[in-house]
């Protein structure tokens, strides 16, 4: 059955789950400009700050990329200017980017070497280039990441869209709103705010259990697991599953045993003992 972007009107989603950026990352493992597409999901940056990187803003040691060049493309043709004073930054990266940069930075010198003895190399000193080092054109960027979401059959999103899903992740990652602007490169934390805080629904959902857990109700749920609750997958449809908590005093005190399953009258899952002031509190030690 063909996938249901390609068959109906609909617009799709204009930033990709979690699932589907991983299922992206994976897609895309061995393509040459692997650190490229890594970067853009999981720092934000603009096409135009990525093309125009030079590899003297990047420092792998302390995990650090500064953003002051950009290109601009105007009827295919590229020009340097400077970005604007808030667009200027400097963007921590993680360890694993920062591995993903080096083994990309090694594969380019290696790549130089080969080229270089056939008097072709093209020296941008750019940190993404073509394959004989000659700098990326953005548009180019643009269309090669769209052939590539074409093939790896994921709802079509834009290049630009992958900035959306930087900040969106982050943001259900609980980081702090006005760390993900300074990221950006946005002038302000209100067009943070206004742009990612209702673009996925599991940032609502995210935003309401944080608020409940914040408040301590009654005393705190201590619980042994007797035995690892292995859930089938069979349990689940579309990532959800339904589960009955049983709950009867042990014998032991204020000590109840929690049993829990999918259906009424099927097997057990596993089983937690667990001390709570009163009975109705059991449904709580069973979620935790």
């Amino acid at each position: 059955m063909a996938s249901w972007w390609l068959t109906t009107a609909a617009i799709p989603s204009l930033v990709w789950t979690p699932e589907q950026a991983g299922a992206f990352m994976g897609f895309v493992a061995d393509d040459r400009l692997y650190a490229l597409w890594d970067t853009f999901t999981f720092l934000g940056p603009r096409c135009g700050e990525m093309a125009a990187l030079p590899k003297t803003e990047v420092n792998l040691s302390d995990l650090w990329m500064r953003i002051s060049a950009l290109l601009t493309e105007v009827a295919y043709r590229v020009y340097g200017e400077e970005p604007k004073s808030e667009s200027v930054r400097t963007m921590n990266i993680s360890g694993r980017s920062g591995r993903v940069l080096t083994v990309h930075l090694t594969n380019q010198e290696r790549a130089r070497a080969e080229w270089e003895g056939e008097e072709a190399w093209v020296e941008s000193g750019c940190v993404f280039t073509m394959e004989n080092g000659a700098a990326l054109h953005t548009d180019w960027i643009s269309r090669r990441f769209k052939r590539l979401v074409e093939l790896s059959g994921l709802p079509p999103v834009r290049l630009h869209d992958l900035r959306h899903l930087s900040a969106s992740l982050a943001l259900l990652a609980n980081n702090e709103i006005t760390v993900v602007q300074q990221r950006l490169g946005h002038s302000s934390r209100q067009i943070t705010s206004d742009t990612y805080a209702s673009i996925l629904p599991e940032l609502l959902r995210t935003e309401a259990e944080s608020t409940v857990a914040v408040v301590p109700r009654g005393g705190e749920l201590t619980y042994t697991v007797k035995k690892a609750l292995a859930i089938p997958d069979t349990t689940f449809a579309q990532d959800v599953a339904v589960l009955l908590a049983h709950a009867a005093n042990s014998g032991r005190g204020s000590q109840l045993a929690i049993g829990v399953q999918a259906a009424a009258g099927g097997a057990a899952f596993g089983q937690i003992r667990t001390e709570v002031p009163a009975s109705e509190r059991a449904a709580e030690a069973a979620e935790s």
